[in-house]
């Protein structure tokens, strides 16, 4: 057994290496530059660039004039009857209570 364990894996050893060698050659010579190392980190960054940066900021500014311009219309259009719509919620007794635990009542005599 032990004598045909090196034949075994040399001869999986000589098909993988063809094969390895093929697939390398294969990639060098399907017509396509090849990719710089940036190119190739480049996908895998997820930082934007700075006019990536600035078409988000603008997207951004648009969408929310747009939202603003819809919610003045919906509270004209209401005739001013809605509350405004902020994004701090009223105060309640629950919130505005003590932190501190009360104090134990004392057992009857």
């Amino acid at each position: 057994m032990l004598r045909m364990l090196p034949r075994f894996a040399l001869r999986v050893l000589a098909a993988l290496v063809p094969l390895a060698l093929g697939a390398c050659a294969d990639t060098l010579i399907n017509g396509q530059p090849i990719a710089s190392n940036a190119e190739l980190q480049r996908e895998y960054d997820k930082t934007m660039t700075k006019t990536e940066q600035a078409a988000a900021i603008s997207d951004l500014a648009q969408e929310k004039a747009r939202q603003e311009q819809a919610v003045k219309e919906d509270n004209s259009g209401t005739g001013g009857t809605a509350a405004p719509a902020s994004g701090v919620p009223a105060a309640t007794s629950k919130s505005a209570a003590s932190s501190k635990p009360a104090a134990p009542a004392a057992p009857p005599n």
